[in-house]
């Protein structure tokens, strides 16, 4: 199974110009990585009924990386629904 993303000029240069919005129905929350954890696990854990996919990459702009890269000792921020 392939699966293919498209990202439109616009995405592109929104990105670059930090114009991208974290939809307000989300908080950030700080996160210390420990031996073993995924990026991937954590945000299911926080957002179980939403698209990984999305939440890591809103949780990659905040934290100007990878999600993917991921060591052990940072503090990362993810996002969980509004409460």
């Amino acid at each position: 199974m392939s699966i293919i993303i498209v990202f439109t000029m616009n995405n592109v240069i929104d990105v670059m110009n930090g114009n991208v919005e974290i939809p307000s129905n989300y908080e950030p929350i700080e996160i210390f990585i420990e031996e073993g954890d995924v990026a991937w696990n954590i945000q299911k854990q926080l957002t179980p009924d939403e698209n990984v996919q999305e939440m890591l990459y809103y949780a990659e702009i905040e934290n100007g990386k990878k999600m993917s890269t991921i060591q052990d000792g940072e503090t990362l921020v993810f996002f969980r629904a509004k409460k």
